[in-house]
C-alpha cells in the first residue's frame, strides 16, 4: 500500500513493515579468499565503490536531500521526479556510480563503512517504474561490521532483515540520507 502523506513534503510514504530482524549468527565471521577469488557475492563484474571519500559522500548526501526538497509537495508529477532523478545524475561528483535519487549517499556510506552493497532502489519514490516496491539498499557485511552499524541505525526509521545479504529498508527515502549521515560521523 502506498499513500501520499499531506503533511509531509515528500511525495509518497510506502505502507511496509519496519522489522529488525537479522540473524547475526548466519552472518560470516569474515571474508574468505574464496569469496574476493569468485568475487563477492558471486558477481563477477563487482566494482568496488569503498573509495569514495568521506568528503565526497557527504557531497551526494547534500544534492539528493537539495534534489528530494525540490519535488514540490504532493505533486503526483512524475516529469518532476523524472527531471529530478536525472539532474541528479548529471550534478553527482565525477565517478560516482549513477545510482537511484535517494539511495546513493546510503550505499556509498555503506561501502565507506566496509560493507559490500550489492543492490539499491529507491522503490519508485520519484517515479513509478522501479524494480523494487520500496526503498531497499542490500549489502553484505560480517558479524562484527553489523554489531557495530545496528546502533548507529538505531532511531532511525528503517527496517533490517536478512543475512545473506542484509536489506536495509524505509517508508520515506529521505531516511537514507539521514542514515548516510549517520554513518559517516562515525568514520
Amino acid at each position: 500500500m502506498i499513500s501520499v502523506d499531506e503533511d509531509s513534503e515528500f511525495r509518497r510514504i510506502f505502507d511496509i513493515s519496519l522489522d529488525r530482524v537479522v540473524v547475526v549468527s548466519e552472518l560470516p565471521a569474515r571474508a574468505t579468499p574464496e569469496w574476493h577469488a569468485m568475487g563477492y557475492a558471486h558477481n563477477l563484474s563487482y566494482s568496488p565503490i569503498g573509495r569514495f571519500s568521506a568528503d565526497t559522500i557527504r557531497k551526494v548526501a547534500e544534492l539528493e536531500k537539495k534534489l528530494i526538497d525540490e519535488l514540490p509537495p504532493n505533486s503526483g508529477d512524475e516529469i518532476s521526479g523524472s527531471e529530478l532523478e536525472v539532474e541528479f545524475a548529471d550534478e553527482c561528483p565525477s565517478k560516482v556510480p549513477e545510482l537511484d535519487l535517494g539511495c546513493c549517499a546510503v550505499t556509498l556510506a555503506l561501502a565507506a563503512y566496509g560493507c559490500v552493497p550489492i543492490a539499491s532502489c529507491n522503490g519508485g519514490a520519484f517515479v513509478h517504474d522501479h524494480h523494487e516496491d520500496h526503498p531497499i539498499v542490500a549489502f553484505y557485511c560480517t558479524r562484527a561490521q553489523f554489531k557495530a552499524l545496528d546502533p548507529v541505525l538505531e532511531g532511525f526509521e528503517v527496517g533490517l532483515s536478512g543475512s545473506d545479504p542484509v536489506v536495509l529498508c524505509a517508508k520515506d527515502v529521505r531516511e537514507f540520507v539521514n542514515v548516510a549521515e549517520a554513518i559517516l560521523a562515525t568514520l
